[in-house]
């Protein structure tokens, strides 16, 4: 069967290939954690997902629909809400996730690096990054950012020290060379987008907001 999986399903199906077993929590915090990374080297994110403000930090919009339309091929999810739910890889999969040689090579860094922490750890990681340290500062002055979206550049751009530590991140990365195979990415990232944002409807943007 054709399927075009997006940019979220991509990175998510990575992940939990790579740790069978994952709790959402821990999914979606990982999931971020790649795509922060991506953005402070390429300007871009990996998954071409938006972000809002949850209680548990960033959360990809959309990211519990994109996990229904795998559940039976690609993974199963098992547990609820209250205790959780776990996502386990299947063999049935109707697509593999594919990366360009260097974003695969910082996924697997940002997993070897990260997976093995418990969810609250990731929590913990995740609001120690530029934008969620933005965004505490924001409301701790006042202004309301609980299930807002979140703009990881304009964020950024708010804290003093990033113009400076984006040159030399993004100097790095074009020292390192660009290949036909990470702009084919780009551009494929860019369409998921535009799927990912088709799919997403306004009443998971609630849930996610919950």
């Amino acid at each position: 069967m054709s399927f075009k999986p997006s940019g979220l399903q991509n990175i998510a199906l990575h992940i939990i290939q790579k740790k069978p077993g994952i709790k959402r929590v821990a999914l979606a915090k990982l999931i971020y954690l790649v795509d922060w990374e991506h953005f402070k080297t390429t300007g871009k994110l990996l998954t071409g997902a938006t972000y809002v403000r949850a209680d548990k930090g960033p959360l990809a919009f959309g990211l519990d629909n994109e996990i229904k339309a795998m559940d039976g091929w690609e993974i199963e999810v098992s547990g609820n809400k209250d205790k959780g739910f776990t996502h386990t890889p299947l063999d049935t999969a109707r697509f593999e996730p594919r990366f360009s040689q260097y974003s695969s090579t910082l996924v697997d860094a940002v997993l070897r690096k990260y997976s093995q922490y418990s969810w609250m750890t990731l929590v913990k990681v995740s609001y120690e990054t530029t934008p969620m340290r933005v965004v505490v500062s924001l409301e701790e002055r006042g202004q309301t950012m609980k299930n807002k979206k979140m703009n990881l550049d304009s964020l950024c751009r708010q804290d003093p020290l990033w113009e400076y530590q984006e040159r030399a991140r993004r100097l790095s990365f074009q020292q390192a060379g660009t290949d036909e195979e990470r702009m084919k990415e780009e551009k494929e990232v860019f369409e998921s987008t535009a799927l990912l944002r088709k799919r997403a409807t306004t009443a998971e943007l609630r849930e996610a907001e919950g």
